[in-house]
């Protein structure tokens, strides 16, 4: 018996082969065909969950990807998305997935320079593109990079068919972050504040990015204010300079340093910015080393940024074995599941966890919407947020009014209203 089974079995299995590989050349020879497709380039955690929510939305998708033994490759098939295995910077691969068609490309490789080639080279292949514009999504870390394409031409010039925007997801989790404390508030005050960031990766630095921005801002506000009433000669108008107190906390902190300042030297104007060397999986960690933070008035929050979640949870539980749960801690998850669930348990605490707070990072970023609303997107953001302090500085509750809450709890249509 076995001898007739044996071989039906292996002529089923080069014709389930045969039957892919033919599926696979049709639905790449359909391509040709394709148009008003989003081409997605990279399939780390933002591209994966980006096709993800597009496919939910309804959108036909492509995606371009290196490696052939990346994960996510079989949940796209699931999902009935092209994949074309190659680099995205190159223009054949592009070409491939007909970019001349495409409503929109997205590049979240997880290089810089990868996702600059990779918009460089179809703005180049859309040069003479007709009909409506292609819009160009490209995620870059680097705050210099982006701000040195901002000021280039591939990014200014109105008159071709290309329209390109840039996102960072890091800054987005770090401003989402930052709205579980009222720093803010007291930053706009005038009061100091305090804060510890453990972690300085992507996330850490944007968070620190967006702490030396907004103290910036507030001081400049405060220096205008004093500048006017000097000049109108009034005598209740009196400039106080609360210091923001920046304490990161890293395994590499005094390699980092040097560069942070240089990058930073701008916005350090009435900031006392120290780094301090641990690993947090040393058992010492929080002894000796961490008295500064012992020392003056107590942290206003603690900001828990490791792109590792076994390590962001580790750090926050000896942070709250060392400083107790009188101060927030705030950590960067992945996902707001599994540990980070037990992490919020409501008002009634829960025990050993009580006072850490998790952050899902890759839901509260909401990727579809970072990358399709662009810098549309980040204004409303922004606008919410100063609508925000100023209506609960002037009392109002969110009972009273249910738009005072932080943006990722914003209804869609209350978010509407704000971009």
């Amino acid at each position: 018996m076995a001898r007739f089974l044996a071989p039906l079995v292996a002529a089923y299995a080069i014709i389930g082969t045969l039957v892919s590989l033919f599926t696979l050349q049709i639905r790449h020879w359909f391509l040709r065909f394709r148009r008003g497709h989003t081409i997605v380039c990279g399939l780390g955690r933002k591209g994966s969950r980006l096709v993800e929510e597009l496919r939910q939305a309804g959108e036909r998708v492509i995606v371009i990807e290196l490696d052939a033994d990346n994960p996510h490759l079989t949940r796209c098939r699931d999902l009935k998305v092209t994949v074309i295995l190659g680099h995205s910077n190159d223009d054949w691969t592009l070409s491939r997935a007909n970019l001349r068609k495409a409503s929109r490309l997205i590049a979240t490789t997880g290089s810089d320079s990868v996702n600059i080639d990779t918009v460089v080279r179809a703005h180049a292949i859309c040069g003479n593109r007709q009909g409506d514009p292609i819009r160009c999504v490209a995620h870059l870390t680097d705050p210099a990079l982006q701000q040195m394409l901002k000021s280039h031409n591939l990014f200014g010039d109105r008159t071709d068919r290309f329209e390109l925007e840039l996102v960072n997801v890091y800054e987005v989790g770090a401003r989402v972050m930052l709205e579980r404390v009222p720093i803010a508030a007291k930053l706009n005050a005038g009061s100091p504040v305090r804060v510890c960031v453990i972690g300085f990766g992507h996330f850490g630095e944007g968070l620190l990015r967006r702490l030396l921005r907004d103290h910036a801002i507030d001081r400049a506000e405060r220096l205008d204010a004093v500048t006017a009433a000097t000049t109108t000669q009034q005598s209740n108008v009196s400039m106080t300079e609360p210091v923001l107190d920046l304490i990161v906390i890293d395994y590499h902190s005094s390699a980092k340093e040097p560069s942070v300042r240089q990058r930073y030297a701008d916005y350090l104007d009435g900031v006392s910015l120290r780094f301090v060397e641990q690993d947090i999986r040393a058992t010492d960690f929080g002894g000796p080393d961490l008295a500064v933070i012992h020392d003056g008035p107590p942290v206003d929050a603690f900001f828990v940024c490791f792109d590792d979640d076994s390590f962001g949870t580790l750090a926050a539980l000896r942070i709250r074995e060392r400083f107790g749960n009188t101060v927030p801690i705030i950590v960067r998850m992945s996902e707001h599941s599994g540990f980070a669930r037990l992490m919020d348990c409501g008002p009634k605490g829960c025990g050993v966890l009580s006072g850490i707070h998790a952050i899902g990072f890759m839901d509260i970023a909401c990727i579809r919407d970072l990358f399709l609303g662009g810098d549309i997107e980040l204004l409303g953001r922004a606008f919410h947020e100063a609508y925000l302090a100023e209506r609960l500085a002037a009392g109002e509750s969110p009972e009273a009014n249910p738009s005072l809450v932080p943006w990722h709890g914003l209804a869609e249509p209350m978010r509407q209203s704000s971009r």
